[in-house]
């Protein structure tokens, strides 16, 4: 049945297992067409796959049949800015805070799309007003930094790293623009 073929396939997709994943979803997609979780599982299977299109395609199929899903629009919005379309990647994300103003998730991506449109005051704001509602969401302070160090404002973007750091002292990416910020490596944290 739906839940069953569902269940399985999120259980091997949520494990990395995506080739015994993707028969139970693909199943599930096609028997149940108008089922949601259905669309929207096999939606995220090829995300992780890196079929993008075929993501979007299900994803939006299942929007037809719930469009108040805020959290399927936020992966719409990441899986077209990973794709380069950042105006759509906007759109996505404006729609899905539209239905869920204080949804973190969406606040943050669409800050990461402001920042790779260059609208680096937009995207300081968003990260602002992230870190205020979730002081411990770790990768905001991070971004902050990289938006605050493009902006020529080194020392509070050093003081974003580390507290990205104090937060989580195992987030290499932190550790690796720190140093860069520092002036001892580079930002793909091999030595300079």
């Amino acid at each position: 049945n739906r839940i069953a073929l569902s269940q399985l396939g999120v259980y091997y997709r949520e494990r990395g297992q995506l080739a015994k994943a993707a028969p139970y979803l693909e199943k599930a997609g096609k028997l149940y067409p108008k089922d949601f979780d259905a669309r929207a599982n096999l939606g995220q299977l090829y995300d992780y796959q890196g079929r993008f299109q075929q993501a979007l395609v299900e994803l939006d199929a299942a929007l037809l049949i719930n469009p108040d899903r805020a959290d399927v629009l936020v992966n719409m919005g990441i899986i077209r800015a990973r794709q380069g379309d950042l105006a759509g990647a906007e759109r996505d994300l404006v729609r899905a805070l539209q239905l869920a103003p204080k949804y973190e998730d969406g606040k943050y991506n669409l800050a990461l799309v402001h920042f790779q449109q260059g609208r680096l005051d937009l995207a300081e704001q968003e990260l602002a007003g992230v870190i205020r509602s979730d002081p411990d969401f770790v990768e905001a302070y991070n971004s902050l930094g990289l938006v605050l160090l493009d902006r020529g404002r080194r020392d509070e973007a050093v003081a974003a790293f580390r507290e990205a750091i104090r937060l989580n002292s195992a987030f290499q990416d932190a550790r690796n623009n720190l140093q860069y910020a520092l002036g001892i490596g580079s930002r793909d944290g091999q030595p300079p």
